[in-house]
């Protein structure tokens, strides 16, 4: 949220679609209202010193404000309700726009007339069978899955690091002023099961706990591998990054060259003339893709690729590469 802020004042008509369960926005926005509040937090806050995991302490603290805390029980729900609270801390100029989910539930692993959730997806690409993903997805994107599995590029999953993950985990020190998103010594204990088990099935079993779910343990894994600190997610970030354009995209961008209160990167090496600060965070972004880069195969393990890539631009002869710097810059 805090990225779309900083392109400037009068750039775009500025919407935030996210998909929900329940697309009544104005039950979600006053959830959102809510949860902020003094009252609220500090149910939340009792509510998980009693064990209960963060969505949960959330629904339970509004049941306990008279509020229909069950918009909160289903993941989507509760994601969307964390936009809708950035976008009021910020104080930005964002519309939200809620989209029903349809078809399937968040992690069924069934497909219903043609819907499949992402997790059955997942299991799919990991564990080929007699039945493919494919007739679940668009068929461009069906197109580009199958062009990249066929060059090595995924799937990716923290299994396939098992050794790497197991390896850091023993021998990487925490680092001075403790891990991102770390709380109640949760790192501590997942260092020292790292120590005593031989196997990423065995660390996940044993470290989670009633309160702290396996997508939680799975994230600060991650966390602890990279070494991330707090500063690493900053409040306000260093730069705006651009990924990705088509036409419309770039007129934003030559627009927002003028108006942004951040500076925006189109190329990797231009972080060097930001700071050490800026440096940092780009370093760090450049070593998560470095660890992805392990679960792969042949040229794609090769390190270094965050510095190597070129934002992905469309225009109208087609799809090209590192054509952005200079039609955005003039």
């Amino acid at each position: 949220m805090a990225l779309l802020a900083a392109l400037g004042e009068g750039q775009s008509d500025t919407r935030l679609a996210f998909g929900c369960e329940t697309a009544d926005l104005d039950g979600l926005t006053a959830a959102a209202a809510l949860l902020d509040t003094p009252e609220v937090q500090s149910r939340i806050k009792a509510g998980m010193g009693e064990g209960l995991a963060y969505g949960a302490a959330c629904q339970a603290a509004l049941d306990a404000e008279g509020e229909p805390g069950a918009l909160l029980k289903t993941p989507n729900n509760l994601l969307g309700i964390a936009y809708l609270r950035a976008i009021r801390r910020l104080g930005v100029d964002i519309t939200a726009l809620p989209v029903m989910r349809r078809g399937v539930d968040h992690d069924s692993q069934t497909p219903i007339e043609g819907y499949a959730s992402a997790t059955h997806l997942r299991g799919l690409l990991h564990a080929p069978s007699s039945d493919v993903p494919w007739p679940y997805m668009p068929s461009v994107a069906a197109e580009i899955f199958q062009r990249e599995l066929a060059q090595g590029r995924g799937p990716a999953s923290l299994e396939q690091l098992e050794a790497t993950v197991l390896t850091l985990l023993r021998l990487r020190k925490p680092p001075e002023g403790g891990y991102l998103d770390d709380s109640e010594g949760l790192s501590i204990r997942i260092a020292a099961v790292a120590a005593r088990v031989g196997s990423l099935c065995e660390l996940l079993e044993q470290a989670k706990t009633k309160r702290y779910h396996l997508s939680r343990i799975r994230r600060l894994i991650l966390v602890m591998c990279l070494g991330l600190r707090p500063a690493h997610r900053p409040q306000i970030p260093p730069y705006l990054r651009v990924l990705a354009a088509n036409q419309t995209g770039m007129a934003l961008l030559r627009g927002a060259a003028k108006t942004a209160s951040l500076p925006i990167l189109s190329r990797p090496g231009g972080v060097k003339h930001l700071g050490p600060a800026a440096e940092e965070i780009m370093a760090k972004e450049a070593a998560v893709t470095d660890l992805m880069a392990l679960c792969f195969e042949g040229p794609a393990r090769i390190g270094g690729g965050e510095w190597r890539t070129v934002p992905y631009v469309v225009g109208e002869e087609g799809a090209v590469r590192g054509r952005i710097y200079k039609d955005w810059m003039t």
